[in-house]
């Protein structure tokens, strides 16, 4: 089984835009998406150790802090839905 997931970004007026994309005929669910991006952000912060400057531990703090912060602030993510036809 193959499943693709896509992340768009655009920044407008200093907003973030976010857009999660996979194909139609998939059928997958919003749990299954959340662990195969929690699975790409892994293997992308443990391979930032072969090169880049940031080393991965200081890199998943980051990434665990800004989690932290987006589930704190009431007014993230308040506009965000999910579509029906795309889960």
């Amino acid at each position: 089984m193959k499943l693709s997931v896509s992340v768009d970004m655009e920044v407008k007026d200093g907003r973030s835009y976010l857009s999660i994309n996979f194909p139609k005929q998939q059928q997958i669910t919003v749990q299954e998406t959340s662990h195969i991006l929690a699975g790409a952000i892994s293997l992308l912060i443990k391979s930032s150790s072969r090169g880049d400057k940031i080393k991965d531990y200081e890199l998943i703090k980051e990434v665990i802090d800004h989690l932290n912060s987006e589930f704190v602030n009431i007014d993230s993510y308040s506009d965000a839905y999910v579509s029906k036809n795309m889960v």
